[in-house]
């Protein structure tokens, strides 16, 4: 099964590190390529 985000790029922006990478880890589960700004 082809996952939801296949393909996509996302740029996550968040003060938080622990927020920061939550939204790393799971967007990239769904299929997504994640780039981090500090």
């Amino acid at each position: 099964m082809e996952k939801p985000l296949s393909g996509k790029q996302i740029l996550i922006v968040e003060d938080e590190v622990v927020f920061r990478s939550l939204l790393d880890t799971f967007l990239n589960a769904l299929g997504a390529v994640t780039t981090l700004a500090d």
